[in-house]
């Protein structure tokens, strides 16, 4: 079966979310001025922590060496884009 759960992110460079193995990140977005994702996963699958990379518009930062867009916030006037890195089994 199929579930959509929302993760509250923190707003620093790199954070590790644990979810399920299969989750596919939907989007990004604000919500009560906290930082959210959301994913789709099928609720019978095994968990895993996945890397999420947060970076500013203009900032410098070292690339990591996977990692795929997310989506673009714009937050008290900061513009930030997510990346999700490959995933680390428990």
């Amino acid at each position: 079966m199929k579930k959509i759960y929302k993760y509250t992110l923190e707003l620093i460079d790199h954070q590790l979310i644990t979810m399920p193995a299969d989750a596919v990140i939907l989007c990004a977005q604000m919500q009560r001025g906290n930082m959210c994702i959301w994913a789709e996963f099928d609720t019978e699958a095994h968990y895993v922590k996945r890397p999420i990379f947060i970076r500013g518009t203009g900032l410098e930062f070292e690339e990591p060496t996977c990692h795929c867009y997310i989506d673009t916030i714009q937050h008290e006037g900061m513009v930030w884009h997510l990346y999700a890195g490959r995933e680390v089994r428990l």
